[in-house]
């Protein structure tokens, strides 16, 4: 993988042919992964948008799903490949959810996080968001809070 991620990362909508490289980054980040076809599924969905980062010459290493219903959007999935974290990636691509969803006319924007994922809930907080509800045993393996955190878009 390239030393200069962000540099050379670009940010577009995903196409069918990344979904292979998305389900490859969903399984190594979540202990009950979405399935090719939830993928798929959403990048046909008028209300949804399915964006991805890629490196110049390699493969997807990150990915987002959100939804824009009325004035309100959601981050349903977000995750970036292990060797691509701790690289400018997740932020990169946040920015890029935060702007779409605003130009789909989103007031503000939520998400669940693991009250475990500190290293998740960080870099939320450092755009942002805050934490607005908790919603208790909503994850499985391991059973976890969910951190329901908000983030308006003026």
């Amino acid at each position: 993988m390239p030393d200069d991620w962000v540099g050379g990362t670009s940010i577009r909508a995903a196409v069918a042919d990344d979904v292979a490289d998305i389900v490859r980054i969903e399984r190594q980040s979540f202990s009950r992964p979405w399935s090719a076809r939830s993928f798929h599924d959403f990048m046909r969905t008028p209300s949804a948008f399915v964006i991805v980062a890629a490196p110049a010459a390699h493969p997807v290493c990150a990915y987002a799903v959100a939804y824009v219903a009325a004035d309100v959007g959601e981050l349903a999935n977000f995750a970036v490949a292990v060797d691509a974290r701790g690289k400018g990636i997740g932020r990169m691509l946040l920015e890029a959810v935060l702007d779409r969803a605003r130009s789909l006319g989103a007031a503000s924007l939520f998400l669940d996080v693991r009250a475990s994922n500190v290293v998740a809930q960080a870099l939320y907080t450092s755009t942002q968001f805050i934490e607005v509800a908790r919603r208790r045993d909503y994850y499985a393996h391991p059973v976890e809070d969910a951190i329901v955190m908000r983030r308006s878009l003026p």
